[in-house]
């Protein structure tokens, strides 16, 4: 203020010196004036001087104002909540508030003259340049937000609005700028968008379809299995479009007189509704939903948003009405049985008597099942609804002693949509049964006494049978043993006798070729009869069944095998069984495992499909021998050999078996289609 009152000072005097000069350039004029018109001069000048006074004191009121205005205007500019920059055409700083050198961490001293760009940052240089172009280009207003750098490197974010000012009439320009940070929106702006992503999360994670719709029926938020139900066709949240363009497929609202709307139903009551609607989906099929609606409120208590989700009860809808139909074709059963029926719920009231028993016990509304049938005050003490009701069918006999008659009683679950379960009783009148049943008792009494007369019979025939099955047994092995020496000492001596004389015969006609070729041709003939009788006579008794144990019997066995027929058989025999059969197993039980055993291993030839079998001989105590014949072969099933009404089932299996139990044993037979075959032929060893 002291300066601007020096300034004042020094003005005066410069204009009173001024005017000085003047009046000294005119002092000549005065002289030749006359004392009337000095003295008017003097008047005016006196006039005049008060005028200049008086405007001199408006002039000094006027400055006055200007200069606190001009104070007021420096502080607003100073203190403005936004960074203030006056730009240059070159981008050069010319002038900043206090609130730029704040924001910057500099001086506004170090910032005149420095390039504007230097405080954006290197990513949004582009972004600036781009505004700073339209601004220059279109001389409108802008905008722009963009990353600055602080002095001490740190960035934030700015918003930019720019606008252009021209000075003069030499058209320069320069750019003033106003600087926001927005710093703390951004955050808010991004913690909103975590927010908002983190409740399309939530949402998306529900699964039945869900929508959050304001009151002028735009969607605004759609979770993924809304959009599955939707389909492609329904368009995109955020464009502008209804609950109605996105579910019912028309641009028209909910039809009252059809459907009621969620949203108007949920202002007017601003609490949940649930609803059903029909709609067709993207494939033009008609889908029923049950809708639930529920409010959203401001901090007033104002309705302003409803979410709303949709659950597809078509098939739902679909069972019910094929619940309901088979409901009604089971009560017109149910009313066509001969038999009674009745339904009744776990609190035990009757809720259907079909006309059967309404003929016999009368109506039914309104009554339990204990004072119906029974004509008790309190549940049977005998009652049998409890398993059913735990899901069991329970059956039992009941006479009635209303109508005198005997009921064959079952009891089966009935399960209801809502979980429940009645019990659906069925009344079978077995009465006449009953008394049928009596008098068939008297006669299977008889009966029975005739069959155990007969069975005793039986029982001694099979006891001959057996005796005459094993004394076959023996008989056989006999006629085995004959033939063999049959075979070995008369028809293979006179074979051998007959190559001998043929022998001969061939030196007598040493120049015949003729006759010696006949003769050759009977040596082929008589050598191929001998080994064929050999091979009978080994098949028929074989002399290993004379010779040794079981082992030296089995390993024999599986050499003839493998040479006989390819079949690789691998023995294994315990040798406490040779031990325990030594003098104790006859030479009938001998033949009989080793024809059992060849009979076996000639099936796994004929049927195994495999080149390959296992022989195990093992004791069981001090009198009991086990052998076992395995192959992982075809395998067959095994009821035909227990169906002995199939005579061409597995008869070399059957009469093993019945060869082994005529003598004390029996047969084992552990087989199926696929999966091999073991069988275990169980011998006991006796003193006999």
């Amino acid at each position: 203020m002291k300066d601007d009152e020096q300034g004042r000072k020094h003005d005066s005097s410069a204009l009173r010196e001024k005017a000085e000069n003047l009046l000294r350039g005119r002092a000549s004029e005065l002289h030749d004036l006359c004392d009337v018109e000095i003295e008017k001069l003097l008047q005016e000048l006196h006039t005049h001087q008060i005028e200049l006074d008086l405007q001199n004191e408006e002039l000094r009121r006027v400055q006055i104002e200007l200069e606190i205005t001009r104070d007021k205007y420096y502080d607003f500019f100073d203190f403005a909540p936004f960074g203030y920059f006056s730009i240059s055409e070159k981008g050069l700083i010319l002038e900043t508030n206090l609130r730029a050198s704040n924001l910057l961490g500099l001086e506004r001293g170090f910032l005149i003259d420095k390039p504007f760009s230097q405080f954006v940052a290197p990513d949004s240089r582009d972004a600036y340049f781009r505004h700073r172009r339209s601004l220059l280009e279109t001389s409108k207003p802008q905008t722009v937000e963009i990353t600055m750098i602080r002095q001490d490197g740190t960035h934030f974010f700015a918003h930019l609005e720019s606008l252009i000012v021209f000075e003069g009439p030499s058209s320069r320009c320069r750019q003033q700028s106003a600087v926001t940070d927005i710093s703390e929106l951004k955050e808010v702006e991004r913690a909103l968008r975590e927010s908002r992503d983190y409740l399309q999360t939530v949402v998306d994670a529900v699964p039945v379809a869900t929508f959050v719709i304001d009151l002028d029926c735009q969607v605004l938020l759609a979770n993924n299995a809304a959009r599955r139900s939707i389909g492609d066709s329904g368009g995109y949240v955020g464009d502008g479009l209804t609950c109605s363009d996105l579910i019912c497929r028309t641009h028209f609202s909910c039809n009252p007189d059809k459907e009621s709307c969620p949203l108007h139903r949920v202002i007017e009551t601003c609490s949940p509704v649930t609803l059903t609607h029909h709609y067709e989906d993207a494939s033009g099929h008609t889908r029923v939903i049950e809708i639930s609606a529920a409010p959203i409120f401001d901090h007033q208590g104002e309705v302003v948003q409803m979410v709303e989700s949709h659950r597809d009860i078509t098939e739902q809808t679909r069972a019910e009405a094929t619940l309901r139909r088979e409901k009604d074709n089971l009560l017109n059963v149910l009313e066509a049985m001969q038999d009674g029926v009745y339904i009744v719920d776990e609190e035990y009231n009757i809720r259907y008597v079909n006309p059967v028993l309404a003929k016999d016990f009368g109506p039914y509304e309104g009554r339990k099942c204990y004072d119906y049938f029974q004509g008790r005050r309190d549940v049977c003490p005998w009652c049998k609804s409890i398993g059913v009701f735990q899901n069991k069918t329970v059956r039992w006999e009941w006479h009635s002693p209303t109508t005198e008659r005997t009921y064959d009683l079952i009891g089966t679950p009935l399960k209801n949509p809502d979980g429940s379960i009645h019990k659906l009783e069925i009344f079978r009148d077995i009465t006449d049964r009953k008394k049928m049943e009596q008098e068939l008792a008297a006669v299977n009494e008889t009966l029975e006494r005739r069959v155990a007369e007969r069975t005793a019979v039986i029982e001694q025939r099979a006891a001959q049978l057996r005796r005459l099955a094993t004394e076959l047994t023996r008989t056989e092995q006999r006629e085995r043993r004959r033939l063999g020496r049959v075979l070995h000492d008369h028809l293979q001596q006179l074979l051998v006798g007959a190559k001998f004389q043929l022998g001969q015969l061939e030196r007598q006609f040493v120049q015949d070729r003729e006759m010696r070729s006949i003769v050759g041709r009977i040596q082929d003939t008589i050598d191929q009869s001998l080994t064929t009788t050999r091979s009978l006579n080994v098949e028929l008794s074989p002399p290993v069944l004379h010779e040794g144990g079981m082992r030296h019997i089995l390993d024999w066995l599986a050499s003839w095998t493998e040479e006989k027929h390819g079949l690789e058989v691998t023995v294994a025999v315990d040798p406490a069984v040779d031990s325990i059969g030594g003098d104790r197993m006859g030479q009938e039980l001998r033949e009989v495992l080793f024809f059992g055993v060849r009979e076996l291993l000639f099936n796994v030839v004929k049927h195994g499909g495999v080149d390959r079998a296992f022989v195990k001989a093992s004791s069981l105590g001090h009198d009991r021998i086990i052998v076992e014949v395995i192959d992982e072969g075809a395998g067959f099933d095994t009821d035909i050999i227990e169906d002995r009404g199939q005579p061409a089932a597995g008869v070399g299996l059957l009469g093993l078996r019945e060869r082994l139990e005529a003598l004390g044993g029996r047969i084992e037979i552990v087989s199926s289609r696929g999966a091999g075959t073991h069988v275990t032929l169980i011998i006991e060893i006796d003193d006999r």
